[in-house]
Formats: C-alpha cells, sequence, structure tokens
C-alpha cells in the first residue's frame, strides 16, 4: 500500500474511533436522573433511577454496566400499559426486575436475572413501568409484589 494510502486509512480509523466515542458518551449521558418512590410494609424506599422513557434509551437500559451504586436503577416508563418482555443480552450485572401497573402497584418482580442471559422475562400484566435494580435488592430493601409506588418520574399515578 502507498503511502497516500495509509494516510487515508489512518484517517478513517481515527475518525471512526472519534464517532464511536461519541456515540457512547451520548448514550450514557442521555438519560436524565430522578427518584422513584416505593411504599413498603417497612416504610418508603427511595430509589435514585435513570429514566429510559425514549425508544433508544430503552434499547440501551443498563448495557455493559459493570455495577450499579445502591439503592438505584432505572426506570423505563410507558405512555400506557403494555404488555412487555425483557432480556440480558449485554448486561454484565445481575438485576431485579420491578414490574408496575398502571395503579402504582407492583405486579411482578424478577429476581436476579441472570447476566448476559436471552431468555425473554416477560410482565405478568400490563405495565406502565419496569424498574431495574441491582440483583437481590428488592428482598434487602423489603419491596414486594401488592407494595404501592407512589412517585415515578413522569407519569401520573392515581392518588392512593
Amino acid at each position: 500500500m502507498n503511502i497516500l494510502g495509509r494516510k487515508i486509512r489512518r484517517r478513517w480509523f481515527a475518525a471512526s474511533a472519534l464517532i464511536a466515542a461519541g456515540v457512547i458518551w451520548a448514550a450514557s449521558s442521555a438519560f436524565s436522573n430522578a427518584i422513584v418512590r416505593i411504599k413498603t410494609e417497612n416504610g418508603i424506599r427511595t430509589i435514585t433511577v435513570e429514566v429510559a422513557d425514549e425508544f433508544e434509551e430503552q434499547r440501551i437500559g443498563l448495557m455493559h454496566r459493570t455495577a450499579l451504586p445502591d439503592q438505584s436503577g432505572m426506570i423505563f416508563t410507558y405512555p400506557t400499559p403494555v404488555s412487555t418482555a425483557f432480556w440480558m443480552k449485554n448486561t454484565l450485572i445481575p438485576l431485579d426486575m420491578i414490574w408496575i401497573s398502571e395503579t402504582g402497584r407492583i405486579v411482578g418482580i424478577t429476581a436476579n436475572a441472570r447476566p448476559l442471559s436471552l431468555t425473554p422475562r416477560p410482565s405478568p400484566s400490563p405495565v406502565i413501568a419496569v424498574l431495574e435494580i441491582s440483583g437481590g435488592a428488592s428482598e434487602e430493601l423489603g419491596i414486594q409484589v401488592g407494595d404501592l409506588v407512589v412517585e415515578i418520574p413522569g407519569v401520573d399515578l392515581p392518588t392512593n
């Protein structure tokens, strides 16, 4: 290969690397932060969350994360109740998936979903939101099916 060909190839590679880095940075910074509050038998639990309310944010979710701080996670919200399923493709840490109905009631918990699994985990019924937190955290925080989520960013819940 001649010198001109090598220069073009190096510049193309450098430009590609910069574009890829920009896409990764944009994806990780696209999420807004908020609070989810859950009324449990033992009091209110506050979870700091990243909000995934757009398709691309939901597609990426918690992929490629190597850790999740205590009492934090990601909330996936929908404009109307949906029957949905989640998998763990490219997700490196175990997660609890908390399925939330349009009334704010927790209708299911998928505990300790196995990292990197392609097995779909369906919602038990239509949901308005899904909260993902560290695997085992729902048990540690005393979060159970039937508990009431009293605050979800961007979701109008009935007053209970």
